[in-house]
């Protein structure tokens, strides 16, 4: 099967998962694409890949051809010390952990995320 996004085969200017691999810039956010067509198998909501600021600017100007876009998040979650508290940026669910770990997992999405900084609360 063609490497390329599934829903522009043919389309030379499609992100590939070997460019995402080979890419030697410092990934910055997670990625994945909108779309319900059926043959749609690689950069799904449940495995999305890390990508640098370039492909980033490249997939938010990216459309199939059945309606699909990236959904472009942020690598990292900052997270609240008193409380332990930090947002999904993809569904702006507010969890509330019993510890901080490297990575935060997000049940609702079933998105992983990197830790960022840890802030205390300001009220």
């Amino acid at each position: 099967m063609d490497k390329k996004c599934p829903v522009h085969w043919g389309d030379n200017n499609a992100l590939t998962e070997e460019e995402l691999d080979d890419c030697p810039e410092i990934p910055e956010f997670l990625a994945y694409l909108d779309c319900d067509h059926k043959n749609t198998i690689a950069f799904k909501k449940e495995n999305p890949v890390k990508i640098c600021k370039k492909h980033a600017d490249y997939a938010r100007n990216f459309s199939g051809v059945c309606g699909c876009s990236w959904v472009i998040l942020p690598l990292t979650v900052d997270v609240i010390a008193s409380g332990y508290e930090w947002i999904c940026p993809n569904c702006e669910f507010i969890h509330r952990d019993i510890e901080i770990t490297s990575s935060l997992h997000c049940s609702r999405c079933n998105i992983d995320f990197e830790r960022g900084e840890v802030h205390h609360a300001y009220e």
